[in-house]
């Protein structure tokens, strides 16, 4: 971390099997910048092709919500800051397999 600060980078933590694991007393997810994990059916927590981000910093919250809309800025068109919305971005969709959303939908 003292090196990514002292070049301005970000660092981003690869979490994808590190719930409930520690590093010199803090919990795995929370020492970078960002951090992801992963609830693939090959993770410790499953949740069909989903996962989460962990932000530890408000700096990355537009490029998240960006990748979050699929590369769009679609929120700041929901949010009345743009006429309209188009591609800004990388992104891609994050939602859950079609069982998990029948899944949701029973119950």
């Amino acid at each position: 971390m003292a090196l990514a600060r002292s070049i301005i980078y970000f660092v981003v933590e690869d979490a994808a099997q590190a719930i409930d694991s520690y590093y010199k007393g803090k919990p795995l997810g929370s020492i970078g910048h960002l951090a992801a994990f992963s609830f693939h059916e090959t993770k410790n927590i499953i949740s069909g092709e989903e996962g989460c981000w962990l932000l530890m910093t408000t700096v990355l919250l537009k490029e998240q919500k960006i990748i979050r809309e699929k590369g769009t800025n679609r929120s700041a068109f929901f949010r009345g800051e743009i006429d309209k919305y188009g591609w800004v971005d990388i992104g891609s969709s994050f939602l859950p397999s079609e069982l998990l959303q029948l899944f949701y939908t029973l119950n």
